[in-house]
């Protein structure tokens, strides 16, 4: 978040969501779908019901969400959100953070996205001989963080087996 020049405060459930948008004006909220004791599409229900003011009734929504089933797009903009997106997608999250009008709150000068995003449109590209491991191609969705290449190669090599034996192909 901080290298798209965004600043955020995280809670722990769709409670603490209400609780937080009563007393901070944010300008948009990132509401993972999935939380304990009151989910994202509860809670955006919350937000939108109600009629005193006091939860930023219009403030813009997004969920965030590992779902990738068919429906649950639909399901979360049915419920009020203004938009959805993958977890785990930062050049996908400044865009989604810019149409949903996150720029207009910044100094005229950052209004355009990190030279870092500008990288990404090459990334979808076929080549004619597909490399086995696109490094340019990771490294371009992970923003340059070398740290974050880091942490995701090592969990993918951590888990990889286990896909493997799930697979059967032991």
């Amino acid at each position: 978040m901080r290298k798209l020049g965004l600043k955020g405060d995280v809670v722990a459930d769709g409670r603490e969501v209400l609780e937080a948008l009563r007393s901070i004006p944010y300008d948009l909220v990132l509401m993972d779908v999935q939380m304990p004791e009151m989910n994202g599409l509860e809670a955006t229900r919350a937000i939108r019901a109600t009629s005193d003011g006091s939860l930023h009734r219009a403030i813009p929504i997004i969920a965030m969400t590992a779902h990738a089933m068919q429906g649950d797009r639909e399901e979360c903009l049915n419920a009020g959100m203004n938009d959805y997106i993958m977890k785990r997608c930062p050049p996908r999250l400044w865009r989604m953070c810019w149409k949903n009008g996150y720029q207009r709150k910044r100094r005229p000068q950052q209004n355009k996205p990190p030279e870092c995003l500008k990288k990404t449109a090459a990334v979808s590209a076929k080549e004619p001989q597909t490399p086995v491991f696109d490094r340019a191609g990771m490294m371009a969705r992970l923003m340059d963080d070398e740290d974050l290449a880091r942490t995701v190669t090592k969990s993918f090599l951590e888990d990889i087996p286990r896909q493997i034996d799930a697979l059967g192909g032991t």
